[in-house]
């Protein structure tokens, strides 16, 4: 059975030690989800969305992902967004391209 639940989130660091580090962790979401539903993560099934050097612009980058596709497995805001950005996104129905975001 594959879940349905999503999460959205970034790292400097590879993608695989950050997975093994939501396993791990016991105050994750996704650790939360792996123990009340068994799930388990599949690599096959991960995406990176966008790539960025920089800590600022990444965490601008997940925070746009975030607030358009709203993830069921996200928490918190990794930044709040100034006003502006209400009216540039759009909306979740028609999700901007990783392209995009570049």
């Amino acid at each position: 059975m594959q879940c349905k639940n999503d999460y959205i989130g970034d790292t400097g660091r590879s993608l695989g030690i950050r997975l093994k580090e939501h396993v791990a962790r016991s105050n994750s979401a996704i650790y939360e989800q792996f123990s009340l539903t068994g799930h388990r993560i599949d690599p096959n099934n991960t995406k990176i969305l966008a790539s960025e050097d920089s800590d600022i612009k990444r965490r601008f980058k997940v925070a746009i992902n975030i607030k358009q596709r709203s993830p069921s497995l996200n928490r918190d805001e990794v930044l709040e967004l100034p006003p502006v950005y209400k009216s540039l996104l759009v909306s979740r129905d028609h999700p901007m391209s990783r392209d995009s975001l570049n």
